[in-house]
């Protein structure tokens, strides 16, 4: 009898054990879990520096310096070459340079905010931040050439392109143009350095200089620690963000400028990962899904949105012509 209740049991076991060895395998397995290693990407977007102690104040005219920006990027894609030639003698007179000169009488801007596929898109080139660049790059060099002759005019130059940079840095709707703006606020403000120091001004000049400095560091370091890692497309070197990729791309109270490349991520995840990460592939289409599903209204801002579509939507060959790699 005992023998009989031995066997029972032993039986018994072996069915529980084979149970719970079938409802393992059924589980799918999880995503990659965070490990903590973006940590800036839940903190504020706050510059070093305070940029009011550059002294330049926007306009007060009923306009919208976005149009007028728009503007003069139409004008440098019609004809790119004087503004990438780096001669500074014909800057002040360049069309586009002439545009965000005026632009900075307008007392409010918006551009990428009303024209978000514009950089939240899967494109190697962001063709309106390359414009941005050497149009603003234009302009500081106007500021230079004049800088000797004409000091007066060579601050409103100068006045311009740190508002054109401050602009796109207070937008940003995404890190192209978080980054863009960081970059040419910098270099506006060495420009008004120079100003100040070629006036007698020491003390002035060490304030600009060392907010162009900082501004450019910090723009450095959210690339590196930040931007970088969450949207890096060659998986060989990201792979081991995965985990924090997921994390900031579903948590609400991450900046949106990161969501935006989180969630751009997991796009790619859709269709390329790592061997050993093979499950993230099916845990992004459920994450993606999820966000556009949610009541959360910080999901149905427009550049989340427009994020959540663009990755639900990158094929498979538009995902092998830009930049994956494993």
């Amino acid at each position: 009898m005992w023998g009989n209740v031995q066997g029972w049991v032993i039986s018994g076991v072996m069915l529980l054990a084979t149970a719970g060895v079938l409802y393992v395998m059924s589980m799918p397995a999880q995503e990659s879990q965070a490990l903590g290693l973006v940590k800036g990407a839940y903190q504020p977007i706050a510059l070093p520096a305070d940029p009011s102690i550059v002294n330049v104040l926007p306009g007060s005219d009923d306009c919208n310096a976005g149009e007028l920006y728009r503007q003069a990027i139409e004008v440098y894609e019609n004809d790119p070459k004087p503004y990438e030639s780096g001669a500074t003698s014909q800057s002040p007179s360049l069309p586009a340079v002439k545009l965000i000169l005026q632009a900075a009488d307008c007392s409010r801007m918006h551009l990428f905010d009303v024209n978000v596929r514009r950089l939240i898109n899967y494109d190697d080139r962001k063709p309106w931040i390359e414009a941005l660049s050497a149009v603003g790059q234009a302009v500081t060099n106007a500021g230079l050439e004049l800088r000797d002759d004409r000091p007066a005019d060579a601050a409103r130059y100068y006045r311009a392109a740190f508002l054109l940079g401050e602009r796109l840095y207070n937008e940003r709707v995404a890190w192209p143009e978080l980054n863009q703006g960081l970059s040419v606020m910098a270099a506006a403000a060495e420009g008004l350095g120079g100003l100040a120091k070629k006036a007698g001004d020491a003390a002035r000049a060490e304030q600009l200089a060392k907010f162009a400095r900082q501004t450019d560091d910090y723009r450095n370091q959210l690339q590196l620690e930040i931007a970088s890692p969450l949207g890096n497309p060659i998986e060989s070197y990201s792979s081991k963000f995965a985990g924090d990729v997921f994390a900031v791309a579903r948590n609400p109270d991450a900046p949106p400028v990161w969501r935006v490349e989180a969630i751009l991520h997991l796009g790619r995840y859709r269709w390329n990962v790592r061997p050993e990460r093979s499950a993230d592939q099916e845990w992004a289409r459920k994450e993606l899904k999820a966000m556009e599903s949610s009541p959360d209204p910080r999901n149905n801002e427009p550049a989340i949105r427009t994020a959540i579509q663009a990755a639900e939507n990158l094929t498979l060959e538009q995902q092998q012509k830009t930049g994956s790699g494993s």
